[in-house]
């Protein structure tokens, strides 16, 4: 992925590799945020990496909803 910006408001550049969409994405922002997710890190569909929500299926939504709050139960403890 390529970053943009200047020292300090670094983004990078995500494709949805379904509608092609193309997101800029700040290096800090919380998972949670996010337009686009990688359905590959998540361990949700191993076809497709980078996918933004508008996208997502049904069932897709729903385990990246779970990967998020679980994360977020790890993140706070």
């Amino acid at each position: 992925m390529a970053q943009f910006g200047i020292a300090g408001n670094d983004k990078i550049r995500c494709v949805c590799q379904r509608c092609e969409d193309v997101y800029y994405i700040a290096d800090d922002m919380p998972l949670y945020c996010s337009p686009i997710v990688s359905l590959v890190d998540m361990l949700v569909n191993y076809d497709d990496h980078e996918v933004c929500v508008s996208c997502l299926t049904d069932e897709e939504s729903e385990a990246v909803d779970k990967y998020i709050t679980q994360s977020k139960k790890v993140l706070a403890k």
